[in-house]
């Protein structure tokens, strides 16, 4: 969802903000999103403290899409990162990407976040085309410990 700053009509306009594994690009120029996701569980050793901060092993990017009607050369776009209460700013975000656009073209900025240190909780995101759109997307972080889960039971004998 994209809000527009003080009602304007923004080009170019932020068509898609989002978080999914991997971002590929095929030969042709196109973009595909793998596994797009709303949350991420990590599992976590029994002997680790879950109240803590822990390392993103799970592969992340944010990917931000935008589209351009007849603006052209390059746009700048900010991305602040909200953690949870309690929670510190993931390192190495970059605050800033630089991208090329070209009229009635889609232009895609990928983030991979993958091995910084996040907490668990709701963490948000908010993606700013500089002097245009902004939107923000959230993604929620859980931990589980490992002997925290159900394993499959054996099957029982067919009767006889």
């Amino acid at each position: 969802m994209t809000k527009r700053d003080q009602g304007a009509d923004h080009d170019p306009a932020i068509a898609a903000a989002l978080f999914c594994e991997n971002v590929l690009v095929e030969r042709d120029g196109t973009h595909s999103f793998i596994r797009i996701v709303d949350s991420v569980s990590m599992i976590a050793d029994a002997s680790v403290d879950l109240s803590k901060e822990q390392t993103l092993t799970h592969p992340l990017a944010l990917a931000v899409v935008l589209r351009s009607r007849e603006a052209s050369g390059t746009m700048r776009i900010t991305i602040r990162h909200t953690p949870p209460p309690g929670g510190t700013k993931l390192e190495g975000l970059p605050q800033a990407a630089e991208l090329e656009i070209a009229p009635g073209r889609l232009t895609v900025a990928t983030v991979h976040l993958t091995g910084g240190q996040v907490a668990a909780g709701r963490h948000l995101f908010e993606i700013r085309v500089v002097g245009g759109a902004v939107t923000t997307v959230p993604i929620d972080v859980h931990f589980n410990d490992a002997s925290e889960l159900a394993l499959p039971r054996p099957r029982s004998a067919p009767p006889d």
